[in-house]
């Protein structure tokens, strides 16, 4: 009994001293900043689509054929095959108007290569084969995560030596932070390349793939906003 009526009486200090605590921080002078940080990457992580298409043309040169001159290029180039995936395959008969000729056989593939320099190969394999139809679909970096944890860090950096740099224009030095919040869910964007298909209007090929691809860094960007205690 004595116990707990040491613990009754003890219990409206305690919350004294919270609201003490408390009160003392909510009304503590302090300071709020943003923080922001970016970075760009090359990616080492790029998806191509190809589509190999078959025609009703006399002298066409069938899927099977394409598939073996394409493993055949990939392979030679250094190109890991393995990462030549089947995505789809139709072989009903469909119109195409542009060419006025009918796709009786239709495979899709999607191939990821290890960076800008093995994109370029490809496309060049591809112009090579007479493959008409090709594109990035996708950029990323297989360290895309570490990266992402080094602009969060770089944001609340920033956010620091900002409010350090303005409190000392007063004379005046941040003491501990009060609030680190992040502003935005999605820190990091994948930058799609800009890319147009390797047929030209005419029907002609690009005599260089770095004429056809444009592929972009991908830009990483992260928000916080931040309050700190002013000594």
């Amino acid at each position: 009994m004595k116990k707990l009526l040491s613990v009754l009486l003890l219990l409206p200090l305690f919350a004294l001293a919270q609201n003490n605590s408390f009160s003392e921080v909510e009304h503590s002078p302090y300071i709020e900043v943003t923080g922001t940080a970016e970075k760009e990457i090359a990616p080492d992580e790029i998806s191509i689509r190809i589509i190999l298409q078959e025609t009703a043309e006399k002298n066409r040169t069938t899927i099977k054929e394409m598939e073996e001159k394409l493993l055949a290029k990939l392979k030679a180039s250094g190109i890991d095959v393995k990462k030549l995936v089947l995505q789809n395959a139709n072989a009903s008969y469909q119109k195409i108007t542009k060419k006025n000729s009918d796709v009786i056989n239709l495979k899709e593939y999607i191939l990821k290569v290890n960076g800008a320099e093995d994109a370029y190969k490809a496309f060049a394999i591809f112009d090579e084969i007479q493959i008409k139809d090709a594109r990035i679909v996708e950029l990323s970096h297989s360290k895309i995560e570490d990266y992402r944890q080094e602009v969060k860090l770089m944001a609340v950096k920033a956010a620091k030596q900002k409010a350090t740099n303005m409190l000392a224009a007063i004379g005046e030095s941040i003491d501990k932070p009060l609030v680190i919040r992040e502003i935005d869910d999605t820190p990091y964007v994948l930058y799609r390349a800009n890319m147009v298909s390797n047929v030209a209007e005419g029907g002609g090929y690009a005599s260089d793939a770095a004429e056809v691809l444009d592929i972009k860094p991908i830009k990483l960007q992260y928000q916080v906003f931040t309050r700190f205690k002013i000594k």
